[in-house]
């Protein structure tokens, strides 16, 4: 059987412990445990929603009214304290004995957890009926909150020892205090960024309204509303889309990217990015709203409103992010050696592009098209035909990828078909007929065209770009920064698989619970001969067959 982790049993006493898992150990284990708690929280909000409580009095109801800023406060608090932890481990300081035990060691603890978690879910299922007096449902929710409290505390000594926990409190230094104070700084933040999103809405709705009156004429605002447009087309522009969300995601990415290439930079003058940054994306959501006005008012409302409006402002933001990344690294004063970007580091020849670029621009390829749809996506093509380039300017990397018999490969790929079509079956029905409708409208060439590269693509080129992405990048590279030289067979770090699976998942919308699974299907097929040929050979066999199914079936929603 496959071991879940390399990590084996460490000696306590003279060994620098804490250093290897404040470091590596630790970062992962918590990526690990972050996941779990992620895919729980998320299971527990979709299946209960706290604001059907607010009809209570009491315990229950102040709970209710104030359970998403409680969240808020202890996740921002315990994340503070863990990262300060980690930067402090990375430095040296804070070392302290302890045991690193294997995962299947705690695996008892893991399983208590499960239990846990299931007893939580039946007294919230009980406290959310509507028949339980006020006194029942101050009980079942302490109790509630009880489980949920041991439910933490199991997940947390499955992924680390408590032994190793303790000598991490014992070595904060009183980072604690800061992680509290992180906590208790929630609310008034909260409050101070609603109140700046408001005044972005208005001050945005100006922009707007300036930008637009330079091409149209008649164009009115009501500001009580946020209403912009003309007499034919006009739109109301939630707080969301007042571009603070978009510079708010700079600003962290921006900082991200400042923090891991730290040792590049001159500081402080690299952090002109951020405030450039920002000052971009509210520029560029001012000119979104204002183009899709005009594209509404031009006479294509279904296209203002469905494909540019989904998709302008996430194509905004990559390009902000690819500009940052591209321009300022070659501006001198800015980095700390004081030379420009040398060629090595812009050298066609990188072996983190040639795994992640076919994926890159398969999503450029999506926004791109999808922008300019109403509902059905009739360039879909444009995917096959940029990441088909991209992986032939990148061929020369692939060229020693181990190649072999594909049945291990197909038989995965029949496992995820299957896992897949359950999952699918259990969520209820789906509008086969929109995609029909859009179909049964071209002419019968241009509709087998379609169909033709529809699953060229999904069987030929998407396999390749994602697996060379999550599973061939993403999962090594979460193990060791050189992810080149990791050589999997049997043997990987659960955070490693916990995240690469997830994040695929997540890149499948309201299929994420399929596309996580589907995930972990196609990282034990690459780990367990250590070839990723087999998990893109299972990834192309499910496509293939869910195309299959697709057409002989009429299942167009899968598509």
């Amino acid at each position: 059987m496959p071991s879940l982790c390399t990590e084996g049993q460490d000696s306590v006493g003279g060994s620098p412990l804490l250093e290897a898992s404040i470091g590596r150990h630790l970062f992962w284990r918590l990526g690990g445990l972050v996941c779990l708690f992620a895919v729980e929280l998320t299971v527990f909000t979709v299946c209960f929603d706290t604001g059907n409580l607010i009809r209570h009095t009491g315990f229950t109801g102040w709970f209710a009214e104030n359970a998403a800023r409680l969240l808020e406060a202890v996740i921002a608090g315990i994340s503070a304290f863990l990262a300060l932890q980690i930067l402090n481990g990375v430095r040296g300081r804070g070392r302290a004995p302890g045991v690193i035990s294997r995962i299947q060691d705690r695996l008892w603890i893991f399983v208590c957890h499960v239990a846990v978690v299931a007893c939580m879910a039946v007294t919230a299922t009980a406290l959310f009926k509507n028949q339980v007096t006020e006194l029942q449902s101050d009980l079942l929710l302490l109790v509630a909150l009880a489980f949920g409290i041991c439910a933490i505390l199991t997940a947390a000594l499955a992924f680390w020892p408590g032994r190793l926990w303790l000598a991490m409190l014992r070595t904060s230094g009183g980072r604690w205090k800061w992680g509290v104070a992180v906590g208790c700084l929630v609310y008034p933040v909260h409050t101070f960024v609603e109140r700046l999103w408001y005044f972005g809405a208005d001050l945005n709705l100006w922009a707007v309204a300036a930008c637009l009156r330079l091409f149209l004429d008649g164009v009115f605002t009501q500001s009580t509303d946020q209403v912009i447009g003309t007499s034919s087309f006009s739109v109301s522009i939630g707080k969301q889309c007042s571009g603070i969300e978009g510079a708010g995601l700079i600003f962290v990415f921006g900082a991200l990217y400042l923090w891991v290439f730290r040792h590049k930079w001159r500081f402080p003058h690299a952090l002109v990015i951020l405030p450039i940054g920002m000052a971009i994306m509210l520029l560029l959501n001012v000119l979104r709203i204002a183009l899709l006005i005009l594209i509404g008012n031009a006479g294509a409302p279904k296209v203002a409103l469905g494909g540019f409006h989904s998709q302008a402002g996430w194509i905004a933001f990559n390009a902000v992010a690819i500009g940052l990344m591209w321009i300022f690294p070659r501006i001198s004063c800015l980095r700390k050696d004081g030379s420009r970007i040398n060629s090595d580091e812009n050298s066609s020849k990188n072996p983190t592009a040639a795994y992640l670029v076919p994926f890159l621009t398969i999503l450029a390829a999506a926004m791109l098209s999808k922008a300019v749809a109403s509902r059905f996506e009739w360039l879909y093509a444009l995917r096959l035909v940029t990441a088909g380039i991209a992986l032939w300017w990148y061929r020369s990397y692939y060229r020693g990828f181990a190649f072999g018999r594909a049945s291990f490969g197909v038989a995965i790929g029949i496992v995820v078909f299957a896992v897949w079509m359950i999952l699918d079956g259990t969520s209820g029905p789906h509008d086969d007929y929109a995609m029909a409708s859009w179909l049964a409208g071209f002419t019968p060439g241009a509709r087998i065209a379609w169909i033709v590269l529809r699953i060229t693509a999904a069987v030929v080129i998407v396999p390749v770009a994602e697996e060379l992405a999550f599973r061939g990048f993403l999962l090594r590279r979460t193990m060791s920064p050189n992810f080149e030289s990791v050589t999997l067979r049997r043997s990987f770090y659960v955070s490693a698989f916990l995240i690469s699976s997830l994040a695929f998942g997540v890149l499948h919308g309201g299929q994420w619970i399929a596309g996580t699974a589907a995930g972990g299907f196609y990282a034990l097929a690459f780990i367990w001969r250590g070839r990723l040929w087999d998990a893109i050979v299972a990834h192309a066999s499910t496509n293939a067959l869910i195309a299959v199914w697709v057409i002989a079936g009429g299942n167009w929603h899968l598509w």
